[in-house]
Order: structure tokens, then C-alpha cells, then sequence
């Protein structure tokens, strides 16, 4: 009752300030952007927007679901250890309670999602060759080559008889590759900077045929869903994660690694494989809110509907 006028030029002038959007602002957006895995771009589009409106019972709700599915990890996870957050994008290595680091990630696809368990990490193959399943040939790689045979050479592919005899691209009609029998033929990458893989494979103990692995497509990291897999993880600094693993090896010093890893543009090396002295427990979890290092919360988006799964289990049991 005690307020001025609209009319007011003092209320006037506030209005006009309030209308700025200043630096002060912008940081407070990208801050709110940081936290809720869009990108940090200040700008207030529609992904941001929708992120604002979310209520806060909804993201309460979050938090309650986060914190059920940490019950379902054991009391300890390991002194070294990966743990994957498929639904936040990223990977962090933990070694004695510290993060040694985290970083982006790349998931399935809604279609092919990454599943949720818990595993080991027993070798590092450092150049590996990539066997494109059957699925992706007739999906992808048959038209790509297809529709530009100069791609054979660049990216080193390769058809192969299922014992491993190569057969000479020149006796190969690329017109009638869609008739090939792939019950016979497979299609084969031969190791190199351009492999599907990239220039280096983490592979895990599991009956998914689900790894971590590198990629040659590095700009799909800027965008905020990173849902481009068949169901593998990308992770974006393949060597950072190698070096991690390999750390307490005695055979493998950083600087060999960073010598061995690194090729030239039409390098095509054999394939190394590397144990690990000791294997390294990782997790693969789906948490749609988490907090990092510094005490911070983050939010993302329920990509896969899993929350929305989790959350007719509570209310099934709520009811009894």
C-alpha cells in the first residue's frame, strides 16, 4: 500500500535497470546453465527456459531417486575406481577417496541405451580395430562406402571372410554390397586416427558387450544430450583415462604411453594390449542429480525415462 506509483519516475528507473540483462546476469545464467547440463552459452533458449520451469518438487523428487539408487552401490567401491553416469554425460576417475578427474562422455542412443551395472576394467588395447556388427553394416557402413568409395582408403576399412582373409576391394561390385551374406563376410577398420574406436579401447567384464573407447568424432562433446552411441561409452581424452588405468604399471610410463598413442594421419599400427596389474572396479549408474567436488548440485535431463520408471516403483509401494 506504501509503494509508489507505477508512475513514479524512481519506479520507472528501476524498472528500465531491471530490464538490463548485464554481465551480472549472464554469469548467474551460465552458473544455473553449468548446473543443469545445458550450455553455458548465457543465452536463455528454449532448453534453458524449460530447465527454469522446472518445480522444485520435481527436482526433489531427483534427489530422493539419486539417493535410492546410491543404496544399491556396496559400502566400499575401491580405493581406484570409474564410475559412469550415463545419465549426467560424464566419467570420473577416483583414486584414495580424491577425483583424479571427470570428464564428458558419449551414450547410446534412446534406442540402443547404455545399461546399468558394475564391473571390471582388466586391459587398455591401445589402436584398436573396430568389426562393425552386422546391425550397423546394413544401417550405416554399406551406404557410407556406397555412397563414397574414397572413404576405403581414408578410414583403412576393410571385407573380410569370417576366418580373416581379406578380400581385394577390386574384386568387390560395391553396387551389390547389400546383398552380401554377413553370416560369411564381415566389414573390418583397421587401427588408425580415423577408427570408430579411436586410439584407444577400456574393455569391460561384462555380458552387454558394452566398453569405453575413444572417438574420432570429437565435436559431438559441445552438445548438451549426448545420446549418439550404439550403447558403448566414448570417452573424450582417451590418454587422460589410459594413464589413469595404467598408472601402477610398471611396464608403461606416462611418456611411453603418450609416444606410443599419438599417429599420424595415415598410420595404421598393430593393435597393443595392455593388462592391467590390477583390475579396476567401474560402475555404470543412471542419476539424474549429483554433486560435484566443490558441493555443487546438478541436474539433468531424464533422458532414457528411467526416473519415470523408478518413480511408479515408489508410488506402487507407497500405495500398499
Amino acid at each position: 500500500k506504501t509503494a509508489p506509483e507505477p508512475d513514479d519516475p524512481a519506479v520507472q528507473a528501476d524498472v528500465e535497470k531491471d530490464n538490463i540483462y548485464d554481465a551480472a546476469l549472464a554469469r548467474k545464467v551460465t552458473e544455473f546453465q553449468y548446473m543443469h547440463g545445458k550450455k553455458t552459452d548465457a543465452t536463455i533458449g528454449p532448453d534453458t527456459i524449460a530447465a527454469m520451469n522446472v518445480p522444485v518438487e520435481q527436482r526433489i523428487e531427483q534427489l530422493k531417486y539419486a539417493m535410492e539408487r546410491w543404496r544399491w552401490f556396496p559400502d566400499n567401491l575401491g580405493e581406484k575406481h570409474v564410475l559412469v553416469n550415463i545419465a549426467g554425460y560424464y566419467v570420473r576417475a577416483v583414486e584414495n577417496n580424491q577425483t583424479a578427474f571427470t570428464m564428458p562422455i558419449i551414450v547410446g542412443e534412446v534406442a540402443h541405451q547404455t545399461p546399468v551395472f558394475s564391473s571390471v576394467i582388466k586391459n587398455v588395447k591401445l589402436h584398436p580395430d573396430w568389426v562393425a556388427t552386422d546391425s550397423i553394416a546394413r544401417r550405416y557402413l554399406i551406404d557410407k562406402i556406397q555412397n563414397n568409395p574414397a572413404v576405403i582408403s581414408q578410414l583403412g576399412y576393410q571385407l573380410q571372410r569370417n576366418d580373416g582373409t581379406v578380400v581385394p576391394w577390386e574384386s568387390v561390385s560395391l553396387s551389390q554390397l547389400d546383398d552380401l551374406d554377413l553370416g560369411q563376410y564381415r566389414f573390418r577398420q583397421k587401427p588408425g586416427k580415423y577408427n570408430a574406436l579411436g586410439l584407444a579401447r577400456f574393455s569391460i567384464e561384462n555380458d552387454y558387450a558394452i566398453f569405453m573407447h575413444g572417438t574420432p568424432s570429437g565435436g559431438l562433446f559441445n552438445e548438451d544430450a549426448r545420446t549418439f552411441s550404439s550403447g558403448c561409452i566414448r570417452v573424450q581424452d582417451p590418454l587422460k583415462m589410459a594413464k589413469f588405468l595404467l598408472k601402477d604399471n610398471a611396464d608403461y610410463s606416462e611418456s611411453r604411453l603418450e609416444e606410443m598413442y599419438n599417429l599420424g594421419e595415415n598410420d595404421h599400427p598393430d593393435t597393443t594390449f595392455m593388462d592391467l596389474d590390477t583390475d579396476v572396479p567401474v560402475y555404470l549408474t543412471y542419476s539424474t542429480a549429483w554433486v560435484d567436488d566443490g558441493g555443487n548440485i546438478h541436474f539433468s535431463d531424464d533422458v532414457y525415462g528411467r526416473d519415470e520408471k523408478l518413480a511408479g516403483v515408489f508410488n506402487t509401494q507407497s500405495a500398499l
